[in-house]
């Protein structure tokens, strides 16, 4: 949106350069806080897919490097002279190309399924549902990329005799991923300040808790129990069958009607996909806002819009995580995936594959029927899913269980047995996964290439060791920004102590004194009466803190009790409370 400072262009330019260079290209950025760089991210990324799009055609027309030598001369005849046959009826042949906005569109089926004739009507209730993965609809296995469509079966609206429209995929995509809500918005908001964000479709994906807009399930709280209450509304689905007459012939139709009054009707959720798409480059909030506009889950509608994204903005578990992937339908084959504030990305991977069952969930069940048995089956709603409830147990377990499918050489299981002795602790056997290495391979043998950007990556051989040992030095694509504050703007000094010549000592035995913080406090008085612009302070941990500002708030007290007490004017005390 305006004129790039000079390491701006730098940062830009080496970005380009490293997406150019793909496929398996693996770059690392480290920009400084100030320096833009999420807009730089934004501008050379996107910039870098729609040339490739642009180029595309050519490659595919014979311009491009590949065709330029002609057929191979090793090749067979029969093979150069076989013409493939056409597609069989009702199978679409994929395009090979993709243009910058997705337009067009393709029927699959409809959400309702036929019953067959009427003779037939007594069979089906000897029919197998589907396998459905994870308790969702939506989650099972599935060609990459392709997802049916999520949340809850057929509505019960009119919008049912209606055939679902499903955009074709594009790609190659950009996953953007950071680690909060907050610096997701914060790329949202840079990309609606660019071009791009009219020119290329964005969704934002978020969780439940940050999107569901249905206020009996958003009022119980904790992730968790907003989680399993949305899957448990999916399955309590209600199925009437109707008689439908066509062609001389009749039949029955299943009508399928979700529990969550969020899903029922999906004709909503095609008017969501609308809105968003008219809207253009939205974060989360402005999802969950059109969501209660319309009267639709925003969560699912967002996912089902992935498919025709170019750009998909997304937290860390959603992308890094593999069954995450899987049930979002992610297809990182040949796209590109950029890690902001990747100095913690190692340690991020590995929590993520981490699991935990305690002694008090492994019984679950038998406390369960304990309470069955005496009378106490009818718990409250807020009891059933509680963080201790039957199925957050089983939940637990089955994270332990899934952790167990990826477990290889750096995975280990600790047992921790009840301690005697009055301790209140649980038992508790847990999964943790001591290496990231496996678990990032998926996504860097599949991207296209995979951008890590961060104020500081340093010492780059660290992060190398952790995530991908495999490579050499040489393989990685580093870049460092030069930072904005000149060398002769930066003083370091060691304090070693206070103004009254008291030794400063901030190990952990002695920082939380009285003594040692009220000379910390003269010390930064002096501070602030000869820096004129204010002051930044770091501490150890938000528990110090708030330890200090708390005793330093209480000092104060005591000594405007103490000047309240003296003989001094109105003006000396102020002067004694501005010092």
């Amino acid at each position: 949106p305006f004129a790039p400072y000079p390491i701006q262009s730098e940062f830009m330019s080496f970005l380009y350069s490293a997406l150019s260079s793909g496929p398996r290209a693996l770059a690392l950025l480290e920009s400084p806080t100030g320096t833009g760089k999420t807009l730089s991210i934004i501008c050379s990324a996107l910039q870098w897919l729609l040339d490739h799009r642009d180029a595309a055609p050519e490659r595919a027309n014979g311009s491009g490097p590949a065709a330029a030598g002609g057929e191979d001369d090793d090749e067979p005849d029969w093979m150069r002279d076989f013409t493939p046959l056409p597609p069989k009826k009702g199978v679409r042949k994929k395009s090979e190309t993709h243009p910058r906005r997705r337009q067009g569109t393709r029927k699959v089926g409809g959400s309702e399924k036929s019953e067959g004739t009427g003779e037939n009507d007594g069979e089906e209730e000897f029919l197998l549902d589907e396998y459905e993965s994870d308790g969702e609809e939506g989650t099972r296995p599935h060609a990459a990329g392709k997802r049916p469509h999520c949340g809850g079966g057929g509505g019960s609206s009119s919008s049912e005799s209606e055939d679902e429209e499903e955009e074709e995929e594009a790609t190659p995509k950009v996953y953007f991923t950071s680690r909060t809500h907050s610096q997701l918005s914060q790329f949202v908001r840079e990309l609606k300040r660019t071009d791009f964000s009219g020119k290329l479709r964005t969704v934002c994906l978020g969780s439940r808790k940050s999107l569901c807009i249905n206020m009996d399930v958003q009022k119980l709280g904790s992730a968790n129990r907003i989680n399993e209450r949305c899957l448990e509304l999916q399955k309590n689905k209600k199925s009437s069958k109707i008689k439908v007459e066509g062609d001389n012939k009749k039949g029955h139709r299943t009508k399928t009607s979700c529990g969550c009054p969020m899903l029922r009707n999906r004709s909503l959720q095609k008017q969501f996909r609308s809105e968003v798409s008219d809207h253009g480059a939205l974060d989360i909030e402005d999802l969950a806002q059109i969501g209660r506009k319309v009267g639709t889950c925003p969560y699912y509608g967002a996912r089902d819009m992935v498919r025709s994204a170019d750009l998909v903005v997304l937290p860390y578990q959603s992308l890094l995580l593999k069954s995450a992937r899987e049930s979002l339908g992610l297809n990182l084959k040949n796209s590109v995936v950029i890690i902001d504030e990747a100095h913690n990305l190692a340690d991020s991977l590995t929590s993520m594959y981490n699991s935990k069952v305690t002694s008090s969930q492994v019984s679950g069940y038998a406390n369960k029927l304990f309470f069955t048995e005496n009378g106490a089956g009818d718990l409250n709603h807020g009891q059933q899913h509680g963080e201790g409830s039957s199925i957050t147990s089983f939940q637990a377990l089955a994270d332990f269980l899934r952790s167990l499918l990826y477990c290889n050489d750096d995975g280990r299981i600790i047992v921790a047995r009840h301690k005697p002795g009055g301790h209140s602790e649980d038992a508790y056997i847990k999964f943790v996964m001591l290496c990231a290495e496996k678990t990032f391979s998926e996504v860097t043998d599949d991207a296209h290439a995979v951008i890590m950007a961060g104020g500081t990556l340093q010492p780059i051989e660290e992060t190398r060791l952790r995530l991908f040992p495999g490579l050499l030095p040489s393989d990685i694509k580093f870049f460092s920004c030069n930072h904005i504050v000149p060398p002769e703007s930066i003083l370091p000094i060691a304090v070693t102590c206070g103004p009254s010549g008291k030794k400063f000592d901030f190990s952990h035995s002695s920082r939380s004194s009285p003594t040692m913080i009220e000379e910390l406090g003269r010390f930064l008085c002096n501070i602030v009466t000869i820096v004129p612009e204010g002051i930044v302070m770091f501490f150890s941990s938000y528990d110090y803190e708030k330890q200090v500002y708390d005793a330093w708030i209480w000092l104060q007290a005591q000594f405007l009790r103490f000047l309240r007490r003296s003989t001094c004017s109105e003006s000396q005390e102020a002067v004694w409370m501005s010092r």
